[in-house]
């Protein structure tokens, strides 16, 4: 996920120099570790080609599977309007918001912007 707000979780502090993790939530105050993985959903219940709503920590994500085959974690709303991504479309490996159709891709960056292209 990306600290720029293109469909990452950093929030509020602006990153310090040197330290990559620095403008991160700290999940720790919730008993959650940051450097380990979580399940949250079972892999057969992402299927191909669809998204699925689920939540962590407090924190909406929208799950897909791209073409691929791998799943993908993704905050659950789009940095355009905040309309949740979980209501979006499945393309290849991205993720298109269902209200512009912005694409995200599995890391969370942005990767087309229909009316800018």
């Amino acid at each position: 996920m990306s600290e720029n707000g293109s469909g990452g979780i950093a929030r509020g502090r602006p990153l310090e120099r040197g330290n990559p993790l620095s403008g991160l939530p700290d999940l720790r105050r919730f008993g959650v570790n940051p450097d380990f993985w979580y399940p949250v959903a079972q892999s057969r219940s992402v299927r191909g080609g669809q998204v699925a709503a689920t939540a962590f920590a407090g924190e909406r994500m929208a799950l897909f599977r791209g073409r691929s085959g791998a799943v993908h974690a993704l905050e659950d709303r789009c940095a355009h309007r905040q309309v949740p991504l979980s209501m979006g479309v499945v393309d290849g490996e991205t993720l298109r918001c269902c209200y512009h159709a912005w694409a995200y891709r599995g890391d969370g960056r942005i990767s087309q912007i229909p009316y800018l292209s």
